[in-house]
């Protein structure tokens, strides 16, 4: 589908907009994710030649709903960092955090909270 894409528009950057969800290239990885599988695989859907950037999503209280804010920040840090480090060394392509959040549904919902974790996002 990016060859394809890239053969109709060659001037506009393309990537693939998923979450980041580690799977079978590297099976070492999957202990990043947050405790369960989706099918898609953030290596190997960004080794695409025709794919010019990485990207991923961050929704910890979604994914790790009930957990603490520190162990959803603790999260964060290892979900931002591998896919980073991958994105630079395994990839070698930039990396966009495209999405993210913090919902106000969520029990204990604080702004200082969403804040502390939107700073450290960016």
């Amino acid at each position: 589908m990016a060859s394809f894409v890239k053969s109709i528009d060659s001037n506009h950057l393309l990537t693939v907009g998923m979450e980041g969800f580690y799977e079978d290239s590297m099976t070492e990885k999957k202990a990043i994710n947050p405790g369960y599988q989706v099918g898609t695989d953030f290596i190997s859907n960004h080794l695409i030649k025709k794919i010019d950037f990485t990207t991923i999503h961050a929704y910890p209280d979604i994914w790790l709903y009930g957990k603490d804010d520190s162990t959803q920040m603790a999260f964060m840090q290892r979900w931002m960092t591998s896919h980073l480090i991958d994105s630079e060394t395994i990839i070698k392509k930039p990396m966009n955090f495209s999405e993210f959040g913090k919902s106000s549904k969520d029990p204990g919902y604080s702004l200082i909270a969403r804040d502390s974790f939107l700073n450290a996002i960016i």
